[in-house]
């Protein structure tokens, strides 16, 4: 893994790049890494972490990456006062992972509300070759109502009640502040996968499997992980999918073969065809 902060003097951005490595190495293909927000890009980064180290060893560049104000990212995170300027984030990435990895063929995996994130940046944008949306944010209103609710309820907990930033310009929500103007946007969106030209992956908790109406550019996998997004007690408490994360690992080697197999990648590839037609194979593990 090596370190690199890129994007302009303004406004740097850090992020990890696991090099493909191995006999199967693939140079010309690589994942960026879109995470989620607030408490739960903590939760996550771990995990996130060790899956990047397994597609790296399949032979699949991996960029992780912080955005602006995460992380390890320059700013504050109340500096951010649209999602565009996330979005504007994962580009930048996108672009420095094909310079540096001199890779053609790249997809984006988001996890929660990074999956928004990464939905947005591939629509209309001929530079990702598909999609992975690990547990995706569908319904950003409800998401954010949530965080709230947890968030009251945790300042409750004290003996005597915390008061924190709430006003027209600024949230606090969970340890984290927002600008007014990113929330508003925020609750303002919608994901709609249906508008998405490039192949998708959808993983996500079993009792959610009917809450896609997939077409023929996607699949969707079931897990029957815990979910513990609105459990206040797993609030500092790392988000582990060690079994989910490799099955992952295993659809993505998966997904970039099969867009090698319809020539739907490479600078030449027009616009992907129908990949999920082919049925996913068995999901059995060899470490």
């Amino acid at each position: 893994m090596t370190p690199h902060f890129i994007g302009t003097s303004q406004q740097q951005l850090f992020a990890a790049l696991h090099h493909a490595r191995g006999r199967n190495s693939h140079a010309h293909q690589t994942i960026v890494i879109c995470p989620p927000i607030g408490h739960e890009y903590i939760r996550t980064h771990w995990c996130l972490r060790l899956l990047a180290r397994q597609l790296s060893r399949k032979g699949i560049n991996v960029l992780r990456l912080d955005y602006r104000g995460i992380g390890d990212s320059a700013g504050h995170n109340e500096q951010t006062i649209s999602p565009q300027q996330w979005h504007q984030d994962v580009q930048t990435s996108i672009d420095f992972a094909k310079e540096k990895t001199d890779c053609r063929n790249v997809l984006l995996l988001g996890v929660r509300y990074g999956a928004s994130i990464a939905a947005a940046v591939a629509k209309d944008n001929d530079s990702v070759n598909g999609l992975i949306l690990w547990e995706p944010v569908t319904d950003t209103e409800s998401y954010l109502q949530t965080l709230r609710k947890m968030h009251h309820r945790m300042v409750d907990l004290w003996v005597c009640k915390l008061k924190t930033i709430n006003d027209q310009k600024r949230e606090e929500i969970l340890g984290s502040l927002y600008a007014r103007s990113l929330l508003e946007a925020m609750e303002n969106q919608s994901l709609d996968l249906q508008s998405i030209d490039q192949p998708q992956f959808i993983v996500d908790l079993y009792q959610r499997r009917n809450a896609y109406s997939l077409n023929k550019m996607q699949k969707f996998m079931p897990t029957e992980d815990e979910n513990s997004w609105s459990d206040l007690k797993a609030l500092e408490t790392g988000w582990l999918r060690a079994s989910t994360a490799r099955q992952i690992a295993l659809m993505a080697d998966d997904m970039f073969y099969r867009l090698q197999k319809f020539e739907q990648i490479g600078s030449y590839a027009p616009a992907p065809l129908p990949f999920s037609q082919q049925s996913i194979p068995t999901l059995d593990f060899v470490s």
